[in-house]
């Protein structure tokens, strides 16, 4: 079955449960930075590639709806919103 392309967050404006405004008013702050490199990845993807980089997923919102989460600061998080199982929005924290 051929893939979909994922729609981009930061191309449409879209900013999935704050996901990238909390990246943009954190930048710096905690090693908070919007991920584009994730963006597009199956959430299977997106897990490996992450642990490869010492980071934990976790998922804030999918599929129009956003999850309960915490809002603290914990380093070494990466924050992914899906839609049809494909990353459209990522920040690492």
């Amino acid at each position: 079955m051929p893939s979909r392309p994922a729609s981009s967050a930061a191309a449409t404006g879209t900013d999935h449960c704050h996901i990238l405004a909390a990246a943009r008013a954190l930048g710096g702050t905690f090693g908070f930075r919007i991920a584009p490199e994730y963006v597009g990845l199956t959430l299977s993807r997106a897990t490996e590639l992450a642990t490869t980089n010492g980071l934990r997923i976790r998922v804030v919102g999918l599929d129009g709806r956003c999850l309960p989460i915490r809002a603290d600061a914990d380093s070494g998080r990466l924050s992914v919103y899906l839609e049809s199982d494909r990353v459209v929005a990522a920040a690492v924290q």
